[in-house]
């Protein structure tokens, strides 16, 4: 009678503070993320986080999987992710701008101008004048929305657009909405 004996083989655990490979499985991620595919995107950005639990990229894509969900109780997991992700890197401007842009679509605009803020005077960041955009746009949609406009509405309003004309705005609506302001303005001071 002989012994048989026999192992189960598993797959290797990744090694801890790896960033390069979290880096990977991050880069990994997004790409299915942008393909729709939530649950692979999950797995690999639970597998970076494995890798490396400081890695702030994982956390702000894995809050773009939750946000993407459209599920009510992942909106809530996708705000404290991108605000740990903030956290692990405060010098990062992309968190910056997708909390802004969750912000934005969760109708919190005063918050969403608060995260738009810091990269909109990151002077080097690729995204700098998107934020000023957003900022612009915010600042022109409350004057709009406003029953009855302020002067501080149109001041900020006004202010926003002069700042993402001046940055280099390719957006032709932000001349338009510039010129309609001033249009509106006008009329108002006419009238009253």
């Amino acid at each position: 009678m002989g012994l048989v004996l026999s192992a189960c083989q598993s797959t290797p655990i990744p090694p801890k503070n790896n960033p390069q490979l979290a880096q990977i499985r991050t880069q990994i991620a997004v790409s299915l993320l942008d393909m729709g595919k939530l649950d692979q995107a999950k797995q690999q950005l639970d597998a970076a986080l494995s890798a490396d639990r400081q890695f702030a990229p994982a956390y702000r894509t894995l809050a773009k999987v939750y946000q993407a969900s459209e599920d009510a109780t992942h909106q809530t997991k996708a705000q404290r992710l991108f605000e740990k992700a903030i956290e692990l890197n405060p010098k990062d401007m992309q968190s910056y701008m997708d909390y802004g842009l969750y912000l934005v679509q969760m109708g919190d605009l005063s918050g969403a101008l608060t995260y738009f803020d810091k990269p909109s005077r990151a002077i080097g960041y690729e995204g700098r004048v998107i934020a000023i955009e957003n900022m612009a746009y915010i600042y022109y949609h409350q004057y709009e929305a406003a029953k009855s406009p302020t002067k501080d509405d149109y001041y900020n309003a006004k202010s926003a657009l002069e700042r993402a004309l001046t940055s280099g705005t390719q957006h032709d609506e932000i001349k338009k909405s510039y010129d309609k302001l001033l249009s509106d303005y006008k009329l108002l001071s006419d009238y009253k």
